[in-house]
């Protein structure tokens, strides 16, 4: 009788035993094949999609992202990103866009990037002539009234640096385009500048404004107007006058 209750007792112990191994084998193993998965690029770019359709309920307005490819959880690069205003007119498209992710912490309500470089990207800024409303403070709005989270205070995001390839910024004010332009002189009613190429470091975006370290940036107008070099701060107040701080680093 002795010897079956201690044989019992051998196989409920090698019973215990396997279960504890499978679980820790599964504890192990877990993580590995999720990282696994995450590094398949179809995933990489559903996930975004679906981060993408997430915004895009919440602000009631389209973004959509072509492909996603993660590196390392720190480096992520989209491809074919476009932002629609709530007019439903583009705010913003990239061809590229790479972000450098340094560090996050939800409780502060801060985000530090390293790097984000964006590569044939075309950003919209419109004043309406009906109501005089601008579609980026629009989304912002929309944007603030949608976070549940930092009721108490607005995100911090700090770039560490930033770089445009090759892009184009349209600034259109309906109420003012009346204004006839001169030629060779820029109109500020009537942006458009092309072939975009600047280096930026120390850009922070709060609450109200945004702020940034020109490196060195170049463009050309519409209207002929071509800015070789420029370097200085540079500071843009929503809803107020820009203002603009310059020195020469020569």
């Amino acid at each position: 009788m002795t010897s079956v209750v201690g044989l019992k007792d051998k196989i409920i112990k090698k019973i215990i035993k396997r279960i504890l191994l499978f679980v820790l084998l599964g504890l192990i193993l877990l993580p590995v094949i999720l990282l696994a998965i995450l590094q398949i690029g179809a995933v990489q770019t559903m996930l975004a999609r679906k981060g993408a359709r997430y915004l895009s309920e919440k602000l009631n307005t389209e973004i959509c992202v072509d492909k996603a490819t993660l590196t390392g959880f720190r480096d992520l690069k989209i491809s074919g990103l476009r932002i629609m205003d709530l007019q439903n007119d583009t705010l913003l498209y990239a061809s590229d866009v790479q972000v450098s992710l340094g560090y996050f912490n939800s409780r502060m309500h801060y985000l530090k990037l390293n790097r984000v470089i964006l590569d044939s990207a075309y950003f919209v800024v419109k004043r309406n002539a009906s109501d005089s409303s601008v579609n980026l403070n629009l989304l912002i709005e929309k944007l603030k009234s949608a976070d549940t989270v930092s009721q108490d205070g607005g995100w911090i995001v700090h770039c560490s640096f930033a770089y445009l390839n090759n892009c184009r910024f349209k600034y259109l004010d309906e109420p003012g385009i009346k204004e006839v332009p001169i030629e060779q002189q820029i109109n500020f009613h009537d942006l458009y500048l092309d072939r975009i190429n600047a280096k930026i470091s120390d850009v922070k975006l709060l609450s109200d404004s945004i702020l940034l370290n020109v490196r060195s940036i170049s463009f050309k107008d519409h209207s002929g107007f071509a800015l070789k070099k420029f370097a200085g701060h540079v500071a843009f107040f929503f809803l107020q006058t820009l203002f603009i701080s310059y020195f020469d680093r020569n």
